[in-house]
């Protein structure tokens, strides 16, 4: 069986982008979308919403700083609101010049929708929203205790180029070193763990 064949019935998109944010492949498009209308456009000349605008920016920033991101993006489609986690990083040809982007998005929107049926205050689930993976966890707790990498790094005794390689999701942490960044951020290391999906 071959990859396609596997990740057709998955709700999984793969795509690439050029640095002009213009299509030039995808696979497996959501249903309102084929393969031929998408190549050669943008998101928001797709289909032009808050969704598509925020995925165009995510690619964006990716080309210009050359590092992964991940975010959660809710997306007004065909069947209502879906929320798709999406991992970005860029194409870096032979020469190491930045040629464009790649995403894989994930459709989680029965995760949000379970999570949104808990009752719980909105900025409470706005701020757990945004804990979307361990990296952004981390620097959201940093900041909320207005520390910087540098001060994180010498309270943790890890490497402030670690805090940072962490916090941009391009290396997973050791158990050993979470327990260290959660002593350091005085927090237990159940709190970091929780509610990353």
């Amino acid at each position: 069986m071959s990859y396609k064949e596997i990740l057709k019935n998955k709700e999984i998109i793969l795509a690439r982008v050029d640095k002009e944010l213009r299509y030039t492949w995808i696979f497996n498009p959501y249903p309102d979308f084929s393969a031929k209308e998408v190549i050669g456009k943008t998101d928001y000349e797709i289909d032009p919403n808050p969704g598509s605008f925020k995925l165009q920016e995510l690619k964006r920033r990716v080309i210009e700083t050359g590092t992964r991101e991940i975010a959660v993006i809710k997306f007004p489609l065909s069947r209502g609101d879906i929320s798709y986690k999406i991992i970005a990083d860029p194409i870096i040809n032979n020469q190491g010049e930045i040629i464009g982007a790649t995403t894989a998005a994930m459709d989680i929107t029965d995760i949000i929708n379970n999570f949104d049926s808990i009752e719980i205050e909105e900025d409470i689930k706005e701020k757990i929203s945004r804990y979307r993976s361990i990296g952004s966890k981390i620097r959201l707790l940093r900041k909320e205790n207005a520390l910087t990498q540098k001060d994180l790094a010498e309270r943790s005794n890890l490497s402030q180029s670690y805090i940072s390689s962490l916090e941009k999701d391009q290396r997973n942490p050791t158990i050993n070193s979470l327990k260290l960044i959660a002593s350091a951020l005085e927090v237990n290391i159940k709190e970091l763990l929780d509610m990353i999906l």
